[in-house]
């Protein structure tokens, strides 16, 4: 069996996130199913021994995809022709299909927030997927997502069969572990003058409520009298003025932003957190398993058991600022939860790997071909 695999939107150190699932899981399948060929298909330059095995052949199909055009003209007619030419049998893509006629295709949209910088895809890209979903959906012969929610809400929004739709949990990164007291007392020197702190992940917007999140850290410093701090991990975006108010903001001093951490960084900045905030779990986040395999305990903003975390998270009712404010100092005043977090928190991510996703994945390229 011959499998193409879009490689649009890759960068050539594979940083993005798109790159790394297919990374992380064909180097898996290549080498697990020699008798297969593994056909990925690039749209700009690339490294040449991306994955190198026998069985995987990289083929660069122009133009380039970073605009809306381009890439239309790429997906509908350049890709059919490759497809063609090196006998593929199924053509595995991320976010969006061909319309051509031709071999089936397992489309892989982990959620319905799929086209977004966190992905690497840019504007013209989203707003072309987002006006053709339908027609992606519909063509695509397989369907892969990351959650049993991101099924039912595909389900519910485009009323997709279920059948078609399969379930492919994702896997964190093999770096984050547990780090030495060392490494935590050299962080907090950095970075909090030597203090504990919590650590928010997420983007910078309304949408997650950082603006909440900071009233319920003030909420938090008041009561407790803590000297503890604020790591804000913010990834750019252009609702940036939350931060921007932070000249404004009473504990200013107890809070800092980071931004462009290397990968060994951001390992030891979440393994030294004495808690990580986090905003709601509608998708499969990876951070999520991260923090759990650097054994450090999670504040989430939902109102019921999220399907991966289970009970190994505290929840908060990101409507409350009281609420939210309540779980910061539960968490900090009752050890023995914290520990217990910790400890349901590693047995979830040990069931989570990349071995797994893999052969999830192979199962729904295999329903993809009958």
């Amino acid at each position: 069996m011959r499998i193409a695999i879009d490689m649009v939107f890759s960068v050539p150190n594979y940083q993005n996130a798109y790159s790394h699932f297919v990374l992380k899981v064909f180097n898996y399948l290549s080498d697990r199913y020699p008798e297969h060929e593994f056909i990925f298909l690039f749209d700009g330059p690339h490294n040449e021994r991306f994955i190198d095995f026998s069985n995987c052949k990289n083929v660069r199909v122009g133009p380039s995809a970073r605009h809306s055009f381009w890439g239309r003209l790429r997906l509908h007619v350049k890709i059919p022709r490759a497809l063609s030419k090196y006998k593929a049998d199924v053509f595995v893509c991320g976010g969006s299909c061909s319309l051509a006629k031709g071999i089936p295709q397992c489309m892989l949209l982990p959620d319905l927030a799929f086209w977004n910088s966190r992905w690497g895809f840019n504007k013209w890209h989203f707003a072309s997927n987002k006006s053709h979903v339908s027609k992606y959906l519909k063509k695509a012969k397989v369907l892969v997502t990351s959650t049993e929610g991101c099924k039912q809400e595909i389900i519910d929004k485009y009323k997709v069969a279920k059948e078609k739709i399969h379930v492919v949990y994702r896997a964190a990164n093999e770096t984050f572990e547990p780090v030495s007291q060392d490494i935590r007392d050299t962080v907090k020197d950095n970075y909090t003058e030597g203090k504990e702190y919590f650590l928010f992940i997420g983007p910078v917007s309304p949408k997650e409520n950082l603006v909440n999140l900071l009233k319920a850290f003030s909420i938090f410093k008041r009561r407790q009298r803590s000297n503890m701090k604020f790591l804000l991990l913010a990834s750019e975006n252009k609702h940036a003025s939350p931060l921007q108010n932070l000249k404004a903001y009473k504990y200013r001093d107890d809070v800092a932003v980071l931004k462009n951490l290397s990968d060994e960084e951001l390992v030891k900045i979440i393994g030294s957190a004495y808690a990580l905030v986090y905003p709601s779990l509608q998708r499969f986040d990876v951070p999520l398993l991260e923090a759990m395999k650097c054994q450090v305990p999670l504040i989430t903003f939902q109102s019921s058991p999220d399907e991966i975390a289970r009970e190994a998270v505290l929840y908060a009712d990101t409507g409350s600022i009281e609420d939210v404010a309540d779980k910061m100092m539960l968490i900090y005043k009752n050890e023995n939860l914290r520990k217990e977090l910790i400890e349901k928190g590693k047995t979830i991510a040990s069931q989570y790997s990349w071995d797994r996703t893999a052969e999830m994945l192979w199962r729904a390229i295999l329903k993809a071909v009958e």
